[in-house]
């Protein structure tokens, strides 16, 4: 105690010389301990995380002595009065310290490393991270600092590349904007060239900036304040010229071959390109408002833009199999003479290619053939839809695919719209007039086409079967599909008499029901009979009625014939359910293992024929040689009794061209096939009568 006194009486003598005023409040903890650390830097050290082993000053390892109260549990940071080494190295006298404390009053003795220097865009500044360490021992692992006043030379080469370079910068001076539309504008010139060789690079860039800003400019705070200054005498210091950042002039990349827009139905929709390989949006996109995105085609963007169709007429050729593609060599000069030719920009690219190809090879060349999985993602459109607010809807190069997923927000659109001087209701007799094939309505400055046609209400949730109504479609396939519907249901309405009559006196009707009792039920059956009946009498040898004049006049002459094909129909319907009847049943029981093949073939092809709603959905030219297709499975069932080798060799011949047309069909045969797949789905049939059963022709 009196060694303590005396140190007391000492410390207060001097300071007291020294005219220091004496603290009136008591000192707390973090007080004196501060006080303690000045004298005992030496003596600091850091817990591991894994065990209770401090790091010391000069890598030393050390103990908090058991005898310690702090022993039972640990600080992170402790000081020590005194180390002493006995079984170990104990630290004794041990009291807790802050890392902090360390930093402040040992500053003059702090090792000091920097790392990671990069540019922050909201301070405007280049940041590092700082390490700093005392006699060894990390005090701050990883702090955030201001690296421009340490390294002047390094930061000012970051703010250059980084904030004027790649424009990672919020400034307002106007050469950082007039910059930017200048690279913007020659990156879009290589986005639509499809090449990287017209802008210089970045290395050019930055030389143009470094030969302008003088030294010690690296924060954005110094760079305005020296821009203020020397625009007064040179305003234009900083700005790029177009002729120097190109490293060519890229005369062949002009409107004219990659355009900014396209005109499709008298709209023009713009076009975005984009060059990066491996990206959804590489190639050329078209910008779609969701308003017309039902009337538009997938023929119409299959040539992209002048400049890029050669090179996809050149990519389309070597999709060939190599067998075919050897005959078109050199493939270049074969893509130049079909661009010359007077081919239809409203047919596909590829059967216009194909045909072309033909008639100068003599070689034909189905779809199928075509490996077009090794054609590049950028030779198809790209589609962007948007709403009326530029909002992204949906992104895809399957055009049909976006109309499915959007098509209940386009008809939200078209509902939307001024129709009331076209759309009609609680219609039972044509007296409105023609109805035009399209009709154009205008929204936020686009032109928008739309198809009317009658619908049947009675297909309606709410309707009562009892009127037609004329609505607007933005799809036309979906408006011609309605238009039958309700031509069929107009003349139920208007032939009330005659259609009673017929449902009375319909030729075979109970044995057509008899045998249709594995197909569907009796109701199915006489409304598609009806159907058939009615579009054979009105419709005959035309697609639509759009006129009056014209509908009155066919509803007059089907009247009159209505029994008539009627009767011819059911006779026809007759012979089809009987031979059918006929096949099925030899089908059922046990059939031989070897037949497997030749069965579940015979088996696709009936459901393809004979279905619930086929008299109506299977063209009026090709239902009649339904009997005739029947009898050629009968036929080839004989046969195979007699050889299966010769059923396995015919059926090979014909499978790849029945395996095209099943994809198309598949579970659903009453789908409305294009023309080309309709022909072509027929003359398979055909295909297989002249192999399995030539006497029949």
């Amino acid at each position: 105690m009196q060694e303590w006194r005396d140190i007391y009486q000492q410390i207060y003598t001097l300071f007291k010389e020294q005219g220091t005023r004496l603290n009136t409040t008591p000192a707390g903890y973090d007080d004196i301990h501060r006080a303690l650390l000045s004298g005992l830097l030496g003596n600091i050290g850091n817990k591991a995380i894994e065990s209770n082993e401090f790091h010391g000053a000069r890598n030393i390892r050390f103990h908090i002595h058991p005898g310690s109260w702090q022993a039972k549990k640990p600080p992170r940071w402790i000081m020590c009065a005194e180390l002493v080494e006995t079984t170990r190295l104990y630290g004794r006298m041990v009291a807790r310290i802050e890392p902090e404390w360390v930093e402040e009053l040992a500053a003059h003795l702090l090792k000091r490393s920097y790392s990671e220097p990069h540019w922050q865009k909201k301070p405007a500044q280049v940041g590092a991270f700082e390490r700093t360490t005392l006699y060894g021992i990390t005090i701050c692992p990883k702090r955030r600092i201001n690296y421009g006043p340490i390294d002047p030379v390094l930061a000012r080469e970051i703010f250059i590349r980084e904030a004027l370079v790649q424009g990672d910068y919020d400034t307002r001076a106007s050469f950082f904007k007039y910059n930017q539309s200048v690279i913007e504008e020659i990156e879009s010139l290589e986005a639509r060239g499809r090449r990287r060789d017209i802008l210089v690079d970045e290395q050019a860039l930055f030389e143009f900036y470094d030969e302008r800003i003088p030294e010690g400019i690296y924060s954005g705070k110094a760079f305005e304040k020296w821009l203020r200054t020397v625009q007064q005498t040179n305003p234009e210091i900083l700005y790029l010229q177009k002729e120097s950042l190109m490293r060519h002039e890229a005369e062949h990349i002009n409107e004219e071959q990659f355009p900014g827009s396209m005109e499709i139905d008298g709209v023009s929709l713009e076009m975005d390109y984009h060059f990066e390989p491996g990206h959804a949006e590489d190639g050329v996109t078209v910008i779609v408002p969701l308003a017309i995105l039902g009337q538009l085609r997938e023929a119409s963007f299959d040539y992209l833009v002048p400049g890029l169709l050669r090179d996809k007429v050149i990519a389309l050729i070597k999709c060939l199999p190599k067998a075919l593609r050897k005959q078109f060599v050199p493939v270049p000069n074969y893509a130049d003479d079909f661009l010359a030719s007077n081919y239809d920009r409203s047919q596909p690219l590829l059967d216009n290619l194909a045909a072309h190809m033909q008639k100068i090879s003599g070689t034909k060349i189905d779809r199928d053939v075509w490996q077009l999985d090794n054609l590049p993602e950028f030779y198809h459109m790209n589609f962007r839809v948007i709403d009326q607010d530029n909002q992204v809807l949906g992104v895809g190069r399957d055009l049909g695919q976006l109309q499915q997923e959007l098509s209940t927000l386009s008809e939200g659109v078209l509902a939307e719209l001024p129709t009331s001087k076209f759309e009609k209701q609680d219609i039972t007799q044509w007296d409105f007039g023609d109805l035009p094939e399209v009709v154009e309505l205008e929204q936020h400055g686009l032109t928008i086409r739309a198809t009317p046609a009658l619908v049947d209400d009675s297909l309606d949730s709410n309707g009562d079967g009892e009127s037609v109504s004329v609505r607007l479609f933005n799809d036309p396939e979906q408006a011609a599909a309605e238009q039958r519907l309700g031509l069929r249901r107009l003349f139920r309405l208007v032939a009330r008499k005659e259609m009673k009559y017929l449902r009375k006196n319909l030729r075979h009707i109970d044995k057509i029901q008899l045998f249709y009792t594995s197909i569907g039920d009796k109701q199915s059956l006489l409304q598609d009979l009806e159907d058939a009946i009615i579009d054979e009498a009105l419709l005959d040898d035309i697609e639509d009625i759009r006129s009056q004049e014209l509908f009155n006049r066919r509803v007059a002459e089907a009247k009159s014939k209505l029994m008539s094909v009627a009767n011819e129909l059911c006779d026809r319907l007759y012979e089809i359910l009987e031979q059918y009847h006929h096949v099925a049943k030899r089908l059922q029981g046990n059939i031989p293992l070897a037949w497997f093949d030749a069965v579940k073939d015979i088996r696709q092809q009936l459901d393809c024929l004979v279905y619930e709603g086929f008299i109506s959905t299977t063209p009026r030219q090709w239902l009649k040689h339904l009997p005739r297709y029947l009898k050629a499975i009968n036929l080839r069932l004989d046969k195979i009794e007699r050889s299966l080798a010769a059923d396995k060799q015919r059926q090979g011949e014909v499978q790849k061209h029945w395996n095209r047309v099943y994809a198309q069909i598949g579970d659903a045969p009453d789908q409305t096939l294009s023309p080309e797949w309709e022909t072509y789905r027929w003359m398979v049939e055909e295909l297989r009568v002249s192999l399995f059963a030539q006497e029949l022709g």
